[in-house]
C-alpha cells in the first residue's frame, strides 16, 4: 500500500513536559493513534531525557479502505487494517528517523545580557541558567531508509523544526538500494571537524571549529559509544567474556537473591557467568570483554543491581535496551576522570563513529555549541 507522510518534528533540544504538542492528521482527519505515535518516539530512542516529549504534526496519507473512522463517536481514533499496520509504522518511523539521523542535532549554547549581573565591584557574575537555541540549518536532501519513503527534510526559517516532505513510492520498489544506502550512512561523520583544545574541571573536553567552540561533556560522550558497541554486540550475539583473575564473591539480600537465581541464564547474555555459593551470596567467574579492566568489586554489583531493579517492572517493554544503558553508565568514563590528550583523541573519534553522538542513551546532550559571535557580543568586539 502507498503511505506518504509529511510534516514537522522537533529537534531533541526542544521538548515539553508534556505530549500537549503533538497532532497527527490521517487523510485530513485529526485523530489519535499508538501505532503511529509509538512509532514516533522509537525513532527519537536514546534521544530524549526521561519524562520529555517531542512535538510534532504529521500529515499521513493512505487509502481510506484501510482505516476504520468509527470506532469512537467522536472519530478521533482509528482502527487501521491489521495487514497494513506494520507498513505504517515503518513509514513514520523512517521518516522520523531519518529526519534525525540526517541532520545536525548540537544545541547551541547562548548568553544574553539579562543573564550577566553586576556586584559593587563593577565585576560580571554570570547567572547558572543560560538559554540554548539549535542553530539554523540548510536544506537536506535525504535518501531512501528501511521501508517505505524517501524524504526531503528542509528546515524553516522561522522556527526550530523540520518540515518532512516525502515523495510516494512502493514498500517493494525500494527494497534493493537499501543495504548499500544504509552502509553509506554508517559511515557518515555527523560531526563537524574540530581541533581539540584541553579539558577543563576533569569533566568536559574544549574543542575549537571554524566559527564555534564545542563544550563535550565526557561522560555522556563516553556512554553513547558504549551503549552503541555493546548493543550491536548483544544484536549479533558477539558479546565476549573474560575470567576475573580474582574471582568475586558478592552477597545480596533475600529478595534480590531469588530474582537473581531466576535470571542467571540471562544474565549470561550478557557475558556474566555467575553461580550461586550459600545463602543469599554468588561467585562472579566472568564479565564482557568490553567493560575492560575492573576497577573495583563495586562496579560489577552495580551493575547488578541494576538488572535486578529493572527486572522486577513487568512494566518495561525495552529491558534490553534499558540494562545495556545501566551498563554503560557504570562503565563510561565519570566526570572527574583526567583524561590523556591520547584518550581525548579517542574518545572523540570513537564518538564520530556512533549513529547517534548528539545525545548519551539517557538523552542528555553530549555535546554543546558555543558560537564565535557570541564571545565578540560579550567582550564588545561587536555591537
Amino acid at each position: 500500500e502507498d503511505i506518504t507522510v509529511t510534516g514537522y518534528v522537533s529537534k531533541p533540544a526542544l521538548t515539553r513536559g508534556t505530549k500537549d504538542h503533538q497532532s497527527i492528521f490521517v487523510n485530513g482527519r485529526y485523530i489519535k493513534n499508538k501505532i503511529i505515535t509509538d512509532s514516533v518516539y522509537n525513532a527519537y530512542k536514546t534521544l530524549l531525557p526521561k519524562h520529555r516529549h517531542p512535538f510534532f504534526v504529521l500529515f499521513i496519507k493512505l487509502d481510506p479502505k484501510t482505516i476504520d473512522v468509527n470506532i469512537h463517536p467522536s472519530k478521533k481514533e482509528i482502527k487501521v487494517r491489521n495487514d497494513i499496520e506494520e507498513n505504517l509504522s515503518n513509514a513514520v518511523y523512517s521518516a522520523v528517523d531519518n529526519a534525525l539521523k540526517e541532520n545536525t542535532l548540537i544545541p547551541e549554547a547562548t548568553i544574553s545580557n539579562t543573564d550577566m549581573q553586576y556586584n559593587n565591584t563593577s565585576q560580571i557574575i554570570p547567572k547558572a541558567k543560560n538559554s540554548y537555541n539549535i542553530p539554523q540549518g540548510t536544506q537536506s536532501t535525504l535518501r531512501p531508509s528501511h521501508a517505505i519513503i524517501s524524504e526531503t527534510i528542509t528546515k524553516t526559517n522561522n522556527n526550530n523544526s523540520y518540515i518532512i516532505k516525502e515523495q510516494t513510492e512502493s514498500y517493494n520498489e525500494i527494497q534493493k538500494p537499501i543495504e548499500a544506502i544504509i552502509k553509506e550512512k554508517e559511515t557518515t561523520n555527523r560531526l563537524p571537524e574540530m581541533r581539540i583544545i584541553g579539558q577543563i574541571n576533569k569533566t568536559y573536553i574544549i574543542a575549537e571549529t571554524q566559527h564555534s567552540m564545542l563544550i563535550i561533556d565526557q561522560h555522556a560522550a563516553h556512554e553513547r559509544i558504549f551503549y552503541e558497541k555493546f548493543m550491536n554486540l548483544y544484536d549479533t550475539a558477539n558479546i565476549k567474556t573474560q575470567n576475573l583473575i580474582n574471582t568475586q564473591i558478592l552477597e545480596f539480600p533475600a529478595k534480590e537473591s531469588l530474582i537473581l537465581s531466576s535470571k542467571i541464564e540471562q544474565f549470561k547474555k550478557y557475558g556474566f557467568d555467575i553461580e550461586t555459593f550459600g545463602n543469599n551470596t554468588f561467585i562472579i567467574r566472568t564479565v564482557p570483554v568490553i567493560l575492560g579492566k575492573i576497577k573495583s568489586k563495586d562496579m560489577i554489583k552495580e551493575i547488578i543491581d541494576d538488572f535486578i531493579t529493572q527486572s522486577k517492572s513487568e512494566k518495561i517493554t525495552n529491558i534490553n535496551g534499558i540494562k545495556i544503558i545501566s551498563m554503560a553508565c557504570r562503565a563510561a568514563i565519570k566526570g572527574g576522570d583526567e583524561l590523556t590528550t591520547h584518550t581525548i583523541k579517542t574518545l572523540i573519534d570513537d564518538l564520530t563513529k556512533t549513529k547517534n553522538p548528539f545525545t548519551c542513551p539517557h538523552g542528555r546532550p553530549t555535546i554543546i555549541n558555543m558560537n564565535i559571535s557570541e564571545f565578540e557580543k560579550k567582550f564588545k568586539r561587536v555591537v
